[in-house]
């Protein structure tokens, strides 16, 4: 009688593959799939740039005193440290926004260029008129070279108050210092020529 004890076999490694996992594995093969995927990604790069738009707004209609139009809580000189602490945080979306217009900007260009290249023959020569061309599209191009590679926004503020009319607060760029940067295209100098001192947001 042989007492030695039997050695287990695992035979799950040699059990056919069930047809819902096969099929899953084969469906996420096909090139279709894949381009599937890649839509969906772009789709988040739509919805980031959508949501840092949202945010930035938001932040400016803070700045210009509210929906009640209420400037001077925002320049109240007790609390001027706040208005610091809203010019920083409206600097931080707007550098979100550029970062997130220039990511969709590109990567639009290469899901274009891998998926349909002929077949919207439109597609480019409205690209060119409507933004490559295009003084304020450039201006935001070249905008965001600036805030990521030379530094931070010059975000400046001002209240207004002219006889007659309610008072306003505006949030703006400080003219000389992006007067001194030399990245800008000859659109987007186009567009600086057409504003008149300070670069409003």
């Amino acid at each position: 009688m042989n007492d030695r004890p039997r050695a287990e076999v695992d035979d799950s490694q040699n059990e056919p593959e069930p047809d819902l996992l096969r099929v899953a594995r084969e469906l996420g093969a096909l090139p279709e799939f894949l381009s599937l995927q890649r839509v969906r990604l772009h789709q988040q790069n739509y919805l980031i740039f959508r949501r840092n738009t949202e945010e930035l707004v938001a932040q400016l209609t803070v700045h210009g005193g509210g929906s009640n139009g209420e400037v001077a809580e925002v320049w109240d000189v007790n609390r001027r440290e706040k208005l610091h602490e809203l010019q920083r945080d409206i600097s931080r979306l707007m550098h979100n926004f550029l970062a997130a217009a220039s990511s969709l900007i590109d990567t639009t260009r290469v899901l274009y260029n891998r998926y349909t290249p002929d077949r919207f023959s439109e597609y480019q020569p409205r690209i060119d008129s409507e933004f490559k061309n295009d003084a304020l599209a450039a201006f935001v191009v070249c905008l965001r070279q600036y805030a990521l590679h030379y530094e931070a926004l010059p975000i400046t503020s001002a209240m207004e108050l002219r006889p007659g009319a309610a008072m306003t607060s505006r949030v703006y760029l400080d003219r000389a210092r992006l007067d001194g940067y030399s990245g800008w295209n000859a659109p987007a100098k186009r567009y600086l020529a057409g504003i008149v001192g300070k670069v409003p947001l």
